[in-house]
């Protein structure tokens, strides 16, 4: 090994294996042989282990760790999932949590603190590297006394190419060293609860070749005979989610197609601070949803309400469930938007999904009470008109949107009345078909279209900015591959009128070509051509029986 060389702890309630194999012993660019055995640390997910390694070796600084990854999620937390006590310097091979981190914005990392906050977290200078620094005696005796003529002490071993290392959206000035196989460990420095700095350890989460030629998730070089703590931090903020149903702390909700009251109080997981001021959503996948009413096989329907946090680190949200028939596949969750990223996301129950009942559950307050009735009635026309059109007209507006990027140009063909143009017309309450294509030069290519509506009527959140639950952003959106057909139902009526836009991207995701579309708002059905889908005869039924569920609780 060259001498110049994420904080999440699991929730499930499964069993694993820390599985410590020591392997060779470490000094610094030396593999020395070493006959020892294996070591099986039994461990319960959720929970900070304790483990104690002493071996003999004629290394005299550093110890090695080459980390493999169980079947164990893992998230965020201030709380380490792993301490463990190093005696003499040793490589050994550990398993760790948190394989659903594998996006290349995850850590794992190593302090002699019992927590680890980014708030005590600081950019590292030469003079930390001293030895008087972070590596002091009290601290370090393996470096000491003679800590200037140690060849590898830290100073040699870590100064000082820096680099930029993010955690929890703040940077810092790190100091890095790079191992044989060119994985980098950076080293910070941390301020621990009596104020004194130490050192922190941090390696990224990646596949890698680790100093015992194998393959790894991640590797450590940390000073022997000592007393670690592991964690995970994120580059991105982490934030704990705590949920309130109807002013009850729960993550269940009753009864599909009814409305409730869902209040997400967020917090920073790694100072336990209120997170003020901060984008929150609620989000449904794959529901029952006006905007997308035909579900495509291995494409998910997503809908978002978002709105921000107030002083008080809450935001609550008038959220109504429509996951109906029950579905596998269907999540309803509150989450944090980070530019633009969805982070932590907080999962919700639906105790009843199977059938629908009718039954009043009006809201309490009379603003939002109001509100709330004006959405869903004017939601229930929309659908009886999608209905109707389906069932009873056996009709659709048919349209082949076309984008040739080899002659930047885009068509749109109307089968309704045989004309093209460049201009997407939608109607309101009936289903749209769409089949959009990307070409080059009038040759077909794969690719994808993006479909959005922005500020139309959602069930999911059946309200339209009312007081008290305040202003909040609707989007309803799915991404599908070129050449495959799909419905959608513009929720523009009244004095919602929402945007809706087309976004046509390559097979690399690169994006090509947006357009927005023009709505036809009248409920009058008009135009169309005969269009029999028995499948979607069947989600507008049920999505319809969602409809009259929620008109029903809020009505009578």
């Amino acid at each position: 090994m060259n001498h110049k060389t994420r904080m999440w702890t699991d929730k499930k309630e499964e069993r694993s294996k820390l599985n410590i194999a020591i392997a060779v012993l470490l000094l610094i660019g030396i593999f020395i042989p070493s006959t020892l055995g294996t070591n099986s640390i039994s461990v319960s997910a959720g929970h900070s282990y304790y483990a104690e390694i002493d071996t003999k070796s004629d290394t005299s600084s550093w110890s090695g760790i080459v980390v493999q990854q169980n079947a164990i999620e893992a998230e965020a937390s201030s709380e380490p999932f792993l301490t463990m006590a190093l005696g003499e310097p040793i490589t050994m091979i550990l398993d760790f949590p948190g394989y659903n981190l594998d996006d290349g914005t995850f850590f794992y990392a190593a302090s002699t603190s019992s927590r680890l906050s980014i708030f005590d977290v600081e950019s590292i200078s030469e003079s930390d590297l001293s030895s008087s620094g972070i590596f002091r005696e009290s601290e370090f005796p393996v470096f000491h006394p003679n800590y200037d003529t140690v060849f590898d002490n830290p100073r040699n071993t870590y100064c000082c190419d820096t680099a930029i290392v993010t955690l929890g959206g703040v940077n810092f000035t790190a100091f890095k060293t790079v191992t044989n196989y060119n994985v980098p460990i950076f080293l910070l420095k941390y301020i621990n609860s009596y104020g004194q700095s130490a050192p922190l350890f941090l390696v990224k989460m990646n596949d890698s070749t680790c100093f015992n030629s194998q393959s790894c998730a991640a590797q450590f070089m940390v000073p022997a005979q000592k007393t670690y703590n592991f964690f995970i931090v994120g580059e991105k903020p982490s934030y704990n989610i705590t949920t309130y149903v109807d002013g009850y702390r729960t993550n269940n909700i009753y009864q599909t197609a009814q409305t409730y009251n869902l209040t997400a109080e967020v917090k920073n997981v790694y100072s336990g601070e209120i997170a003020r001021n901060i984008d929150v959503l609620v989000g449904e996948d794959n529901g029952q949803n006006i905007f997308i009413p035909y579900k495509l096989e291995g494409f998910i329907a997503k809908t978002y309400s978002i709105g921000r946090t107030d002083n008080d680190g809450k935001i609550t949200f008038l959220a109504a469930p429509t996951v109906y028939p029950s579905s596998t596949d269907y999540r309803l969750y509150i989450g944090v938007l980070y530019e633009g990223d969805l982070l932590t996301t907080h999962e919700m129950n639906i105790i009843n999904k199977d059938q629908l009942i009718r039954d009043s559950k009006p809201i309490p307050h009379t603003a939002l009470y109001d509100n709330a009735k004006t959405a869903v009635n004017a939601m229930n026309q929309i659908s009886y008109q999608l209905f109707k059109w389906a069932n009873v007209l056996v009709k659709a507006q048919k349209l082949v949107l076309t984008y040739d990027y080899g002659m930047s140009s885009f068509t749109v063909y109307d089968q309704s009345t045989g004309m093209t143009n460049d201009t997407i017309m939608l109607k309101t309450g009936a289903p749209n078909v769409i089949n959009a294509q990307i070409k080059y030069l009038g040759s077909l290519k794969s690719g994808f279209v993006n479909v959005e509506e922005a500020g139309g009527y959602m069930l999911m959140n059946p309200a339209s900015n009312p007081i008290p639950t305040g202003d909040r952003t609707h989007l309803q959106y799915q991404r599908i591959e070129t050449g495959e057909e799909f419905i959608i139902t513009p929720t523009s009526l009244g004095f919602v009128q929402p945007n809706i836009t087309f976004t046509f991207y390559d097979s690399y995701g690169n994006t090509l070509y947006s357009t927005q579309a023009q709505i036809n708002s009248s409920l009058n059905p008009s135009g169309g051509v005969t269009y029999n889908n028995d499948l979607l005869k069947t989600l507008s039924n049920a999505l319809n029986q969602v409809v009259y569920s929620l008109y029903y609780s809020l009505n009578y």
